[in-house]
């Protein structure tokens, strides 16, 4: 009865999915502040949520005027992912039309990839839909592949043409960025790594 017990509570955990992204390596290209660990690349993975202002120290902040904005986490091994949580930077305010930051986010990508070159990896999600009023400051993003790099990008390149709404510059204001997918353990279990 006991080993059936343990059968059971294996099988459920392997079917369990956990943020494999927590505290593990990132990186972002153009800090703000560089060397300022308030805007670092690590903060999008850190696990704190609870203020999404650029001031505390909670969110991933690039600098201003860039064409391209990119970021990404480094699960050091190559697991199985089913889906990816951004939460992205709305100053405690109000998300919606009148928050500034929504024109920053539209237009955004991610990707999984087993480099950090975004077009070597998968492409799970490219906004062409949304406007100021329907981008969400947290999205759920379905992308059940297997990868070692979840990598978020964005671009407002000169000779490109976006919609009036988009900013006019590139951001990386990451608050979180939850990748949930099978455990190391899980991964062993079903003989996947």
């Amino acid at each position: 009865m006991a080993s059936m017990c343990v059968f059971f509570g294996l099988a459920t955990l392997s079917h369990a999915y956990v943020n494999i992204a927590l505290n593990k390596p990132a990186h972002q290209l153009n800090q703000y502040n560089a060397g300022d660990t308030k805007f670092d690349a690590s903060n999008a993975v850190d696990g704190s949520k609870s203020d999404l202002s650029a001031n505390g120290g909670q969110c991933v902040i690039s600098v201003n005027e860039k064409q391209t904005a990119t970021w990404w986490v480094n699960m050091t091994r190559i697991l199985s992912i089913h889906h990816i949580i951004i939460y992205y930077r709305t100053d405690n305010v109000p998300w919606g039309f009148n928050n500034g930051f929504t024109t920053r986010f539209l237009g955004f990508s991610v990707y999984v990839s087993n480099t950090t070159v975004r077009r070597d990896g998968k492409l799970c999600f490219k906004d062409t839909v949304f406007n100021r009023t329907t981008v969400p400051a947290i999205i759920n993003i379905t992308c059940i592949v297997h990868g070692q790099y979840v990598i978020y990008y964005n671009e407002r390149l000169q000779n490109n043409t976006y919609p009036s709404y988009y900013s006019r510059y590139a951001h990386n204001e990451l608050c979180e960025v939850e990748v949930y997918g099978k455990s190391f353990f899980s991964n062993l279990l079903l003989g996947t790594t």
